[in-house]
């Protein structure tokens, strides 16, 4: 404001714009907010919930960035982070205590046998003789995870079949995830917006699906991507690296691309990151060559052991078109023509083709002492943008790639905020930084607040669901226990889902004892060969279990009409048939 007959100076009239932008950006994103949360039909008081929300964290937090007592953002920050990660340990621990229909779980029951447990003995022998684990010259079994398949052996000797610990080590390595990603936040946006970045980040990760949709490897995935991004955000503006934050970065390149084979395109972080410390410290650490040799040594191990698979397994398993049924094939054409090779190219090429022009561009437009920052946020921000494009391949709602590619959205999170703080910095006074800073909080506040409402009735039903399915596991094994010379067949009705039939079958032989002779078929009835990783998993130890229909076509199977597991969100049907046509012994709706 101005006194009468005061003509404003131009860096007043400047302040006055900026100070009516803010608010009308800030009147904008409330707006657009209501629209956008009544468009998504969440009812009317999450809507006007959400809304005054967000416009009390704009006020508040643009009289905290006007203050100068920085204790004030440490309390905040403390108050906010301690308040969602406790509701977060609070809401999952129930999911660690039951969790029964997990595809993955008889994967523990092939390896700790009928006892429920695993020696040290079979431990070594097991690291020694598996295939995922090691083995280049004789892998039939279409995988190659060396890391996890090490972990899960690791977890069968000290846990046996005692699946809540299994899930609570799930839990635990995402909960250290958690608090990687609030440690780069909070360094790289301060405490406030750290505080409110780490609560957005994490509940688009969906933590339920951690316990929900996935198997037992991908939160080791998600774990070394946190660790490898965290050892990054340190020491990114250092000039040197410190062996800790090497051996930090080489472990999560190691968790990652070892776990899951499908997210070995994230190799490109590592390796990127190492390469550019190395272009511009002068001279270079010895310690950082090393490191450098070691993330490309995993990158190679898990190329080449993935492409060596598929020329065993005589199929492109990942997803290519390569006919390895031609017995001239050698290993270099496989290199040249996986689908590892394939995405990794096009990842780093097309990031450094991006970099280069956006470099060019920015030092022309900028000063030559502004540009880098800026710099660097277009130049990972694109890199991650590119990688999602091409991981996804148009399958945003498959469950593998969800859960460790939300950390893509998390980093792109951090660095647009990122930018457009630096963006306003450059061109902008302190007043519009404040209104900026306040800006980002309520964007991250409206994020944050759009989410636990869903998550939450999700994590409700699936322990509805999940509880369901074990009394009807328990009441199947009841009624088939009292004529135990009778077997039981377990037949999918989809040719892909073989692995959610054998799960209940596990179940109702180790976990329930019936002594009833159990017999899967993945294809049908008619269908007496068995698909190769259900042959693997017989040699594993199940032969008890997972069998073809016997000859004798006297046999007399149970009919138990419908079994359904939950875990995919949709329910999965499982058809249970018998020689008797249209006699139903026990029916069980889902």
């Amino acid at each position: 404001m101005t006194n009468a007959g005061h003509q404003p100076t131009q860096p007043e009239r400047h302040a006055t714009l900026r100070h009516n932008a803010g608010n009308f950006a800030a009147a904008a994103f409330l707006a657009g907010s209501v629209f956008y949360m009544t468009c998504c039909k969440q009812g009317n008081w999450p809507v006007w919930a959400i809304t005054i929300s967000c416009a009390a964290v704009y006020f508040a937090l643009n009289r905290l960035e006007s203050c100068k007592n920085s204790g004030h953002y440490k309390a905040y920050a403390i108050f906010i982070s301690a308040g969602f990660f406790t509701a977060l340990l609070i809401s999952c621990l129930p999911l660690c205590s039951f969790t029964w229909s997990i595809n993955d779980d008889h994967m523990v029951f092939s390896l700790i046998g009928s006892d429920g447990s695993m020696t040290a003995a079979n431990f070594l022998k097991y690291c020694l003789s598996a295939e995922e684990l090691g083995g280049f010259l004789e892998n039939t079994s279409g995988r190659f995870r060396p890391f996890f398949m090490f972990l899960f052996g690791l977890q069968a000797m000290l846990f046996g079949d005692a699946i809540h610990l299994w899930y609570t080590a799930s839990a635990c390595a995402f909960f250290t995830a958690v608090l990687l990603w609030f440690a780069v936040l909070r360094q790289e946006l301060g405490d406030i917006l750290g505080s409110l970045g780490a609560v957005a980040s994490v509940i688009w990760l969906q933590y339920h699906w951690i316990f929900r949709d996935i198997g037992l490897s991908e939160p080791y995935c998600l774990l070394g991507a946190s660790l490898c991004v965290y050892a990054c955000s340190r020491t990114y503006t250092q000039e040197r690296v410190s062996g800790f934050y090497l051996c930090i970065l080489t472990l999560g390149h190691a968790l990652v691309v070892g776990s899951k084979e499908p997210f070995a395109a994230f190799s490109a972080l590592p390796i990127g990151f190492l390469v550019w410390k190395l272009i511009t410290t002068k001279p270079p650490k010895k310690s950082e060559w090393i490191s450098l040799i070691a993330n490309c040594l995993i990158a190679f191990t898990m190329l080449l052991g993935m492409s060596r698979t598929l020329w065993l397994r005589g199929k492109d398993f990942y997803g290519g078109s390569l006919d390895t049924g031609v017995v001239s094939i050698d290993v270099i054409g496989i290199l040249f023509t996986s689908w590892y090779f394939q995405v990794l190219g096009l990842f780093l090429v097309l990031t450094v083709v991006y970099a280069k022009k956006a470099k060019l561009g920015l030092r022309q437009l900028l000063c030559d002492q502004n540009y880098r920052p800026v710099f660097w946020g277009l130049s990972f921000l694109s890199l991650f943008i590119v990688g999602h494009i091409i991981i996804y391949r148009g399958n945003v709602q498959s469950q593998h790639y969800r859960i460790i590619f939300s950390v893509l959205p998390c980093i792109m999170l951090l660095l647009v905020v990122r930018l457009w703080l630096s963006l306003v910095a450059l061109f902008g006074n302190n007043i519009f930084l404040v209104r900026a800073k306040a800006l980002a909080g309520a964007i991250l506040v409206a994020v944050s607040l759009m989410a636990p409402w869903n998550s939450r009735l999700s994590i409700l039903d699936y322990q509805t669901l999940n509880k369901h399915f074990y009394e009807v596991l328990r009441s199947v094994a009841a009624k088939i226990s009292a004529e135990p010379l009778r077997p039981l067949a377990i037949v999918s009705n989809e040719n892909t889902e073989f692995e959610w039939i054998v799960s209940p079958a596990i179940y109702l032989k180790r976990h329930f004892k019936t002594p009833n002779t159990i017999v899967v078929a993945p294809h049908g009835r008619s269908d007496k060969r068995l698909p190769p990783v259900l042959e693997n998993l017989i040699r594993d130890g199940l032969e008890d279990i997972i069998s073809p229909y016997p000859a004798n076509a006297e046999t007399e199977f149970f009919n138990i009409g419908l079994l359904c597991l939950p875990t995919q969100g949709h329910n999965v049907a499982y058809i249970v048939v018998s020689k008797t046509e249209g006699k139903v012994d026990l029916f069980l709706a889902p």
